[in-house]
């Protein structure tokens, strides 16, 4: 707009930030985008994979990784892993994980020997090559991948599931991810819980039908 100074006019020009408006609005986009997913009819797992590629998409990670707490407490199993078709160093990163797990006794899974899952809470590894924090690091850094964000999932006090995701480039720590994982992982958490009671009902009328023909109607 104009302004006159000293009767002469003069052309001011306000320059106003967005960047902190378009995060939050593609954050608000991808929370409603991960619970039309959530509330479609696709399995669980077919769910999981469009949503951590659509979390890797906004994040800008190389891989994301969704690991799952099982029902007992016991033991972690590794759900999803998400990552590009041309990403030849993340497949066979994510295939070596899967192999190492194959060899893991059924009642020890590699991840009880992780610190930052003991620690239950988010670690953000800036520099790969100078942690120990990571059981897979010798792994990660032949990958090339230089930043990691290890995410936990906490409920109750009890850990529900986490999210790992790796750069091959050097990431800045960004609290807006970290609380937007906060905000899926509560997500996800509700709707996990949702399912499991679900199985269980229906388990439990499963049993419930097979005694009754058992017994045989009176």
């Amino acid at each position: 707009f104009e302004v006159q100074f000293k009767e002469k006019d003069f052309l001011l020009l306000t320059v106003e930030d967005q960047t902190e408006t378009y995060k939050s609005t593609n954050q608000q986009r991808l929370i409603q985008s991960v619970n039309a997913h959530l509330k479609s009819n696709n399995q669980f797992s077919e769910k999981l994979r469009v949503i951590m590629e659509e979390i890797r998409n906004y994040s800008g990670f190389d891989l994301a990784e969704f690991w799952l707490m099982n029902h007992a407490g016991s033991n972690l199993n590794y759900e999803v892993a998400a990552y590009s078709e041309n990403d030849a160093a993340s497949k066979e990163f994510v295939h070596a994980t899967v192999e190492l797990l194959k060899l893991q006794p059924k009642d020890q899974n590699v991840s009880e020997k992780y610190t930052p899952y003991l620690r239950q809470q988010p670690d953000w590894i800036d520099d790969i090559n100078e942690t120990t924090l990571l059981i897979r690091n010798a792994a990660a850094i032949k990958a090339g991948y230089k930043t990691a964000l290890v995410f936990p999932v906490i409920t109750a006090n009890k850990l529900v599931c986490y999210f790992n995701f790796y750069s091959n480039k050097k990431v800045v720590k960004d609290e807006h991810l970290i609380q937007l994982l906060s905000g899926i992982g509560y997500i996800l958490v509700n709707d996990i819980e949702k399912t499991r009671k679900e199985l269980m009902l229906d388990r439990f009328f499963e049993i419930t039908s097979d005694f009754i023909t058992i017994a045989g109607p009176d």
